[in-house]
């Protein structure tokens, strides 16, 4: 071992690597960008992103309905200067 505690690539290792019989880094991420697992991951996250987008336009939508219900309340902001 190293002294950052990485174990070094082995002769075979290293000579099987060089001679192409190893995929390259572009094979593992094309493997891992077409697995389901790693897909359901990135579907998650966009769902949650887009939840995000949802709730903040909600609470505009919510803000704009209630002054459209209450038109008092919005004419006494305007004239309170708030």
């Amino acid at each position: 071992m190293t002294d950052i505690d990485v174990q070094a690539e082995p002769a075979e290792e290293a000579a099987a690597a060089q001679d192409g019989s190893r995929p390259s880094l572009v094979d593992w991420q094309g493997q891992l960008l077409a697995s389901p697992g790693y897909r359901a991951l990135a579907l998650q996250d966009r769902v949650k992103r887009m939840g995000y987008v949802f709730q903040g336009n909600v609470a505009q939508y919510q803000s704009l309905v209630a002054g459209l219900q209450n038109p008092g309340l919005r004419r006494s902001r305007r004239m309170s200067g708030s």
